[in-house]
């Protein structure tokens, strides 16, 4: 009957991408057996460990087995696949093993399309069957959870394979674009004015980055002074990932977004780097604040080697990126310019600055998060 099911899925049309952490996996072999795999399975990937689990979601989940790490896969296995019509399935399971396990006997199944995400979440009978018995159980559950959402006529509910003291439970949301881009499954969404977010929109051709921590208005007076200057928009960049502190929640990158109703378009980006936000964005000019300038140039923010540097400012230079550098106060409470700065006399031509007399604010993010301030 389940050989009927897949064979049925395969003529769907529809194709699939399937990650799986181990308990389950036997479904990827259920459609690996019958002839017309190749029309459906895109790729199937089993992240058995904890590293391998990590890697494949692009950060370490609050809980392996949960519902929102199936779903959280489920969106990665989609965006991996790449093309339409396609489908992203995330199964984890915690079952049987060669010691006690103290919580329940449980798997979660995702299945995503291009807008929603569905999770079937089962908690098995505890000692009611073994390991390949679970295991079993887990393959079918998927095998039919997979078939419903390629639209498979007749195909059996999930709940024909479970037992008595099996209990079922499902949920359904809207695929949530932030959420895409902390799970990893996202390089970047653009949030507009109005809250709007878009993953589809064109590359930006002037970014100011920043953490706005909060957003104050130097920020704001800067994006104006630099867009006189370019003559074109200026667009701030948030990137979820940072090089020196851990990556942002998906609640704080909504936090930091509603800072900016009515006051700019966001650029959201999982690109820690000017080199990777010059990928993202090629033939940008980034607006940036000496002390990043600083830092740009400085070897010791490249594991100390001249030439990673070099390597990188070369990289940014041939796809067009430029930096267009706005004076701040350092620590010592003085003014530095671009002109106060060592640039490399190669990469001279791709730092510009911006006049203080065009724009100049001895306001930082630091100073309004210190106490009292």
């Amino acid at each position: 009957m389940l050989d009927d099911v897949v064979a049925q899925i395969h003529a769907s049309g529809r194709h699939a991408a399937l990650a799986v952490t181990g308990g389950g996996s036997s479904a990827i072999a259920a459609l690996l057996r019958v002839p017309g795999a190749s029309r459906t399975v895109r790729e199937a990937i089993v992240p058995y460990d904890q590293q391998a689990l990590v890697e494949f979601l692009g950060q370490e989940p609050p809980q392996a087995c949960s519902p929102e790490t199936a779903a959280a896969m489920s969106r990665r296995a989609l965006e991996r696949a790449g093309d339409a019509p396609t489908l992203g399935v995330g199964v984890t399971a915690a079952l049987t093993t060669d010691r006690p396990r103290r919580g329940p006997h449980r798997c979660h199944i995702a299945v995503a399309d291009d807008d929603r995400v569905e999770v079937l979440s089962i908690e098995l009978e505890k000692g009611r069957r073994d390991r390949p018995a679970e295991e079993d159980l887990v393959g079918r559950a998927t095998i039919l959870a997979l078939a419903r959402a390629c639209g498979v006529p007749g195909v059996p509910a999930v709940e024909t394979v479970l037992g008595a003291g099996d209990r079922l439970s499902r949920s359904s949301t809207a695929l949530d674009p932030v959420s895409e881009l902390v799970a990893g499954s996202r390089d970047r969404v653009t949030a507009f004015p109005d809250g709007e977010l878009s993953t589809h929109d064109s590359p930006c051709r002037a970014l100011l980055p920043g953490s706005f921590n909060p957003l104050h208005e130097g920020h704001l007076e800067l994006a104006r002074a630099a867009s006189a200057t370019l003559g074109a928009p200026v667009v701030f960049e948030l990137s979820v990932l940072n090089v020196d502190k851990p990556p942002l929640t998906a609640r704080e990158v909504r936090r930091r977004i509603g800072q900016f109703t009515w006051h700019g378009t966001l650029e959201l980006t999982r690109a820690p780097t000017f080199r990777d936000k010059a990928r993202l964005h090629p033939g940008c000019t980034f607006v940036i604040g000496a002390d990043t300038a600083r830092r740009l140039i400085d070897p010791r923010y490249y594991d100390g080697s001249p030439a990673r540097m070099s390597t990188a400012l070369e990289e940014i230079a041939h796809g067009g990126g430029r930096f267009l550098v706005a004076g701040r106060i350092d620590d010592e409470d003085r003014f530095v310019r671009l002109a106060d700065l060592p640039v490399p006399t190669p990469f001279a031509g791709i730092f510009t600055e911006i006049p203080a007399s065009k724009f100049r604010r001895d306001i930082a993010s630091t100073m309004l998060r210190r106490p009292g301030a």
